[in-house]
Order: structure tokens, then C-alpha cells, then sequence
């Protein structure tokens, strides 16, 4: 009786084993890897612009030169962000500023043939969490216009359209640099692009001084604190021609209008818009494209 015995409970060690490595496979190759989501999720909004171009897909990265998503040197903007895909332009929103960092296009001549008529649909960003983003009342007797970055005459499309009207893509703009200075820079954008047929738009807030100092205490608007810039600024790179060139406007009555080079930017942003494009072009200023925006 107790050989049967003892050997009944091997019997129901073995099986019990066996049962439990079977459960132990399934578990590491068939179930749903949560802990493995929570690290990609965290990778996608915890760390810097140039790790998280690693894990962004989709056909949104084309607004990208070479699919390469600018390196913000700013930690903090950095990691309390999260990157936005949309058809006519992509950006990475700062849970901090409660506008993008960035917002880039990819224009060709053929895309701004499309004539879409305006609709002001301004519209808080759904895709980002409350109180990591500006509000519509933010904006409401502030003083200031939700001055766009990707500009909505850019738009091919009533989805893009609507899209470049997300709050993500406005920054707190003075009205007379808005509507007439920086009005002007975007057509002169669009000029150059249906010259050379395609070039890519970075434009972008400063928020500190021309040599990337910050204020310690920001300027805001609204119950959401949305930072308000001192300057507006583009970048812009013509594959054509290999040139690149960059333009800064204070956010002010000033109709002032400052051509530099992309080095110039990178250092007043602490943002290197365009990664991939060479040192000798991002340090030089073509005569030609500093004669057209310079232009009245």
C-alpha cells in the first residue's frame, strides 16, 4: 500500500509539473505580453525626440525629411511630450507649453494646387489628456490670436484641414504678427516650393532668447498655463538645390523679420530641426533665398 502510495503522489508531482511549464510557454509565447506594452508605451512618451523616432511608424513620417524626427535638447520638453501623426503634418506636443514643439510638413508644388476654402474649426486635441493640453478658453480674451504653426492654407484636404486647426499646432501669436509679418512668410514658403517643386517646412516657437536661454518664469495665457512665445521661427530644406535656410520673427508689432541659418535656429530653439542634413548647409545662409524673404 505504500509503494501504490508513493507512487501515485510521483505520478501527481510529475503531472503537476508538467502542467505547470505547459502554462509557463503559453504564457511567455502565446499570451498578450502586457509588460511589454507598458515599456513601449513608456518608450513612446518618456524619453528623448531622438529615441522616439525609433518606434514611430506611418505614412505621417513623409512630413520628415528622411523620415527623421527633430532632437529636442530641452529633457524636460522632451519627456513630458507625446509626437502627433496627421495627414498634412506631424508634431510632438508639449504636455509643458500645451503646444507643439514642432510642426513639420513635407510641401510639393502639386499639394498646394488644391484649393480648400477656410473653416476656422478650432478644436482642443482629443488625442492628448486634459491638463497636458490648451483649451479653447485659454485662448478667449487673452489678447492673443491661436496663431498656427503648420499653416491651414498648407492643407490639401478637409481632414488636414481640420487637423492643422488642433490647438496642439497654436501657439499664443500677436495679431499683427499673425495676420501680416508671418502671413507673409508662410506665402513666401509657398512661392518657394512651387519653384523648386518640394521642399520641408519645420516651424516652430522660441520661447527664450535668440542664444537658447530660457526665462525662469514663463509667459502664459488661459487656466492651462499655455506658454506664449517670444518668437515664431521656420526652418526650411529644398532637396533640390541641397540649400536650407531659416527665418525668425519676434511675436511682437514689430514687423521685424530676421533670415539666419539652420545652425542659427538649432541654437535659439535647442531643437536640431533637421538631423540628417549636413553641417556645411545647416551653416550657410544662399544669398538667393535670403533675397526672397527678405523681400516686402
Amino acid at each position: 500500500m505504500r509503494k501504490q502510495k508513493k507512487k501515485q503522489n510521483r505520478v501527481t508531482y510529475i503531472v503537476t509539473a508538467i502542467s505547470s511549464l505547459a502554462f509557463a510557454i503559453y504564457q511567455l509565447l502565446l499570451a498578450p505580453n502586457n509588460h511589454h506594452e507598458k515599456e513601449y508605451a513608456d518608450k513612446q512618451y518618456k524619453t528623448t525626440s531622438a529615441t522616439v523616432t525609433n518606434s514611430l511608424s506611418g505614412d505621417c513620417l513623409s512630413n520628415l525629411y528622411q523620415r527623421t524626427e527633430p532632437v529636442i535638447h530641452l529633457p524636460k520638453m522632451a519627456e513630458q511630450s507625446q509626437f502627433l501623426c496627421f495627414d498634412g503634418y506631424v508634431g510632438r506636443a508639449s504636455y509643458i507649453s500645451k503646444s507643439n514643439l514642432y510642426s513639420a510638413e513635407y510641401l510639393t508644388a502639386a499639394r498646394l494646387n488644391s484649393k480648400i476654402e477656410r473653416e476656422n474649426t478650432f478644436h482642443e486635441e482629443s488625442e492628448l489628456p486634459k491638463g497636458k493640453r490648451a483649451e479653447l478658453n485659454d485662448y478667449r480674451r487673452s489678447g492673443f490670436d491661436r496663431g498656427h504653426l503648420a499653416p491651414s492654407a498648407d492643407m490639401p484636404t478637409e481632414k488636414s484641414q481640420y487637423e492643422s486647426f488642433s490647438l496642439a499646432n497654436m501657439v499664443p501669436q500677436n495679431s499683427e504678427n499673425n495676420r501680416k509679418t508671418w502671413s507673409k512668410i508662410e506665402s513666401k514658403t509657398r512661392y518657394i516650393t512651387k519653384k523648386y517643386g518640394e521642399v520641408y517646412v519645420v516651424t516652430l516657437p522660441i520661447y527664450g532668447d535668440l542664444n537658447g536661454n530660457l526665462p525662469k518664469q514663463m509667459k502664459a495665457i488661459g487656466d492651462n498655463q499655455v506658454y506664449i512665445p517670444n518668437y515664431m521661427a521656420k526652418g526650411i530644406y529644398i532637396p533640390k538645390t541641397n540649400q536650407g535656410i531659416a527665418i525668425i520673427s519676434p511675436n511682437d508689432a514689430s514687423y521685424s523679420v530676421s533670415v539666419v541659418s539652420l545652425n542659427e535656429l538649432d541654437k535659439a530653439a535647442n531643437i536640431t530641426i533637421f538631423p540628417n542634413v549636413s553641417a556645411s548647409v545647416k551653416s550657410t545662409i544662399p544669398s538667393d533665398l535670403k533675397r526672397e524673404f527678405e523681400s516686402k
